[in-house]
Formats: C-alpha cells, sequence, structure tokens
C-alpha cells in the first residue's frame, strides 16, 4: 500500500557502474541474498529496486552509483530549510500546516535556522586560523592534512561546507 514519505539524508558517491553490474557484483560476493525465483542476470532491476533500493541509488544517465544515508522523518513534522545559493539568492524547502503559521512565517523560521548555523567569521581566532593554515602547509600527507582539517573543524563546529569554504578562501588569498 502506498503511503507519505518524508526522508532527509546524503548521497555519497561510490563508484563509476551500471546497474547489472553492481548488483551482480553484490551477489557475487554474498553482500545481498535473493530469493530462488530471481534469475540474476535478466531480473537484475527487480533485484534493486526489491532489495538495494533503500541503501543505494544509481544514476544511470552518468553511470554513477551512490550509497544512501538517510533518517526517515515524521510527515506531519514541519520542515523549515533554507540555503544561501549565491550572494543574494536562497533555495528554501518548508513544511507546515498552513493553520499554524503563515508563508512569511515558514520562511523567516527557516531564515533564522540558516543564519544561527550559518559561520560567523567574527568567531574564528585568526591566530588559530593562520596556525591552521601553516600545519596545512607543513603537512606531508593527506592524511595528516585531513587530521588537521578535521581538529580545526571541531573546535569551530564547522560544517563541511563551511571547511570548503576556508579551503577556497585560502587559496584565493594565495592568488
Amino acid at each position: 500500500m502506498s503511503e507519505n514519505v518524508a526522508q532527509k539524508g546524503f548521497l555519497k558517491y561510490l563508484k563509476d557502474g551500471n546497474m547489472k553490474d553492481f548488483v551482480l557484483e553484490l551477489i557475487k560476493n554474498k553482500e545481498i541474498s535473493i530469493p530462488d525465483h530471481y534469475n540474476p542476470e535478466e531480473d537484475y532491476r527487480d533485484i534493486f529496486y526489491d532489495i538495494l533500493d533503500e541503501e543505494y541509488y544509481i544514476d544511470e544517465k552518468d553511470s554513477k552509483i551512490y550509497k544512501v544515508e538517510k533518517e526517515d522523518l515524521d510527515i506531519y513534522d514541519d520542515i523549515f530549510e533554507c540555503e544561501e545559493i549565491e550572494k543574494n539568492k536562497y533555495s528554501f524547502f518548508v513544511k507546515y500546516y498552513n493553520g499554524g503559521c503563515s508563508f512569511s512565517e515558514a520562511i523567516d523560521k527557516a531564515m533564522q535556522k540558516m543564519k544561527k548555523n550559518k559561520l560567523n567569521i567574527n568567531d574564528i581566532n585568526f591566530k588559530d586560523l593562520n596556525v591552521f593554515w601553516k600545519e596545512i602547509e607543513n603537512g606531508n600527507s593527506f592524511e595528516e592534512h585531513f587530521e588537521i582539517l578535521k581538529e580545526f573543524q571541531k573546535k569551530y563546529n564547522l560544517t563541511d561546507k563551511e571547511i570548503i569554504k576556508f579551503s577556497n578562501m585560502r587559496y584565493q588569498w594565495n592568488n
């Protein structure tokens, strides 16, 4: 029976590939077991959609396979999401009961949530930032760079997007 679903999550790139080869590989490696009525060579699509659909996403146009990490949301919960996609342009996703608030109030909640979660550059100690960049520049391996990055991220409670912004800022400052 069909029902409303609300989910939020991430797609994490695994590798390039196609659905048939991916399904057959999982069966061969015994990562999944399938009922006897399936013929893997012919029924790979059915196997994928019946067994793997909640765990993986395959972009068949670009031949990319992704691992799905998601959480189920209560379909009755309100959602107030907003992200600045370029200067003075925002992407939003709101879901709410319109007897409880108006569209403007929903957008306001989304904007406030975004601003609360947004990095405030004034919160970062620039002395720490300079030490951070020097450590990154002196790091010999990817693992050292990654560990330094993670420490800085944890210290300032930064999201992955914010760390990427800092990396891009550093690149721009050097060029």
